[in-house]
């Protein structure tokens, strides 16, 4: 951001400072994330996230996997894609995981996943490989066995 950005900003109020945390409770109790950081502005956090999307968009979409979120997962030989959706963190459960390949919702490297009980190897015989989970989450991941 431009080092002029916030330099004529006055300090928030101490009323509505006194009510944030009331105000992350209630967010939290609706079941949604909070995304916070001591010290950080949510607009300051918002400018990071966008970026942070453009990056991915521009890596899955320029085809440059070095600039995707990478995660390292260990599983066997004989891992189900479903299991790599789960331990890749693209899905909250493995019964998610089925939901998005039944749903056709699941890419592996340009291969759509048909089958909830199909395996890595069927898609991938290196060790690394790029997860599609819908039209915009794609993921570097590297297997470890």
């Amino acid at each position: 951001l431009l080092p002029t950005y916030k330099a004529n900003r006055k300090k928030p109020d101490d009323a509505l400072v006194s009510q944030l945390d009331l105000a992350r409770d209630m967010v939290r109790d609706l079941g949604l994330a909070v995304v916070a950081k001591e010290g950080i502005e949510a607009d300051d956090l918002m400018a990071f996230l966008a970026l942070q999307a453009q990056k991915q968009a521009a890596a899955a979409f320029g085809a440059n996997s070095d600039d995707m979120p990478c995660v390292t997962v260990q599983l066997g030989p004989d891992a189900t894609v479903t299991d790599l959706l789960f331990m890749a963190k693209a899905a909250g459960s493995k019964s998610d995981a089925r939901r998005l390949i039944e749903g056709g919702g699941v890419k592996i490297n340009d291969n759509k996943v048909e089958d909830v009980h199909a395996l890595i190897k069927d898609y991938c015989s290196g060790s690394e490989l790029v997860l599609h989970k819908g039209k915009k989450v794609h993921i570097k991941v590297v297997l470890c066995q």
